[in-house]
């Protein structure tokens, strides 16, 4: 039996790991960000439950929107604004959403299905993914107009700078218009999952993880009982969500070949 252990990488200001960091372990669920005011969300499953945690309390939340839904959270903001995903118990798409003071908001893209937003900055800028046949491609919505892009995206922060993931498993930083491919040398994919206002991005890569600043990689180790992890959010403060899968000795021998994390600055 495998045990899910998540938890917040707990972190002074930037420059990132210039000290020593403090973990904090957290309610056993997948955490996918998190905001300045320490609100965290995530999916706990099956069957997937959307996760609120705040000051220690932690609540499910399920989009109501049909009977028996399966809910995920992938990213809230200073105001609490919160955008997710659902799908039925038999795992078929519904919507994509923005909660909002309670309310849920389907967000969706014209021509598009699959609409899967990811990421929300503190001026309400969404970033996400959708699909028109079997092409993938990302949106930003800004209030009601949304802008198409060519490729998924997974963080927006407040300067509007995005992230996301090229096909063939290659990261991407668009920033002023320009699209700056992220790869970790020598790792088969790049996967990269948010990024803050320093421009620090986080991701994961396979097979190894590591810190790229000043074009130097730093590398990042889960440790050894580890089964496999991923960083997967970043807030302003340098704080990280991350989770891995805590194996028990008898499943050492079928540990994942180094699916780990990394954290990068670019700025």
């Amino acid at each position: 039996m495998k045990h899910l252990t998540a938890f917040v990488f707990l972190g002074a200001s930037l420059p990132l790991f210039a000290q020593p960091y403090k973990f904090q372990v957290i309610e056993p669920f997948l955490p996918s960000a998190l905001n300045e005011r320490g609100v965290v969300v995530g999916h706990i499953g099956a069957p997937v439950q959307g996760v609120f945690r705040f000051n220690e309390f932690v609540t499910n939340v399920n989009d109501p929107s049909v009977s028996g839904s399966q809910t995920a959270l992938n990213g809230v903001n200073n105001q609490g604004e919160i955008v997710g995903t659902s799908s039925t118990g038999t795992g078929g798409f519904v919507r994509g959403f923005l909660l909002q003071r309670g309310a849920y908001h389907t967000i969706t893209v014209p021509g598009g299905d699959l609409v899967n937003p990811a990421g929300i900055n503190n001026a309400g800028s969404i970033v996400g993914s959708y699909s028109v046949g079997a092409n993938n491609f990302g949106f930003v919505l800004r209030g009601s107009a949304i802008e198409r892009l060519a490729n998924p995206a997974t963080g927006i922060n407040d300067h509007g700078d995005i992230v996301g993931n090229l096909p063939g498993g290659t990261g991407y930083l668009l920033k002023n218009g320009i699209t700056t491919p992220i790869v970790f040398p020598g790792a088969a994919s790049t996967f990269v999952t948010g990024i803050n206002n320093a421009g620090t991005i986080v991701g994961f890569t396979e097979p190894d993880s590591s810190v790229l600043k000043d074009g130097v990689f730093t590398t990042i180790r889960f440790p050894a009982d580890a089964y496999f992890g991923y960083v997967n959010g970043i807030n302003n403060s340098g704080q990280i969500t991350r989770f891995f899968d805590w194996a028990q000795r008898i499943d050492r021998i079928h540990r994942h070949a180094g699916s780990l994390a990394f954290s990068t600055n670019l700025s």
